[in-house]
């Protein structure tokens, strides 16, 4: 990637998130592949199993892995 230009930014859903626990590479597959991975407040509802949910969390609390809440009407029209 160039100097200076910004990392790609996935936003995930469930189905992404909760194959990478599945695999082992959720907190690790941003650093990987040097990109921003977000997920937003309805995809971390959807990921209800106690054991992914843990694993989602601690993605999220070590920074990995950010939360977005979609609340502007054009951020959700997108």
């Amino acid at each position: 990637m160039p100097v200076g230009s910004a990392a790609p930014i996935v936003v995930a859903d469930a189905n992404v998130v909760i194959n990478f626990i599945h695999v082992g590479l959720l907190a690790d597959l941003p650093r990987l592949v040097g990109w921003a991975f977000i997920v937003t407040d309805v995809v971390y509802e959807e990921v209800t199993r106690p054991e992914q949910r843990a694993a989602l969390d601690a993605a999220l609390t070590a920074g990995t892995w950010k939360r977005e809440s979609l609340v502007e009407l054009d951020a959700i029209a997108l």
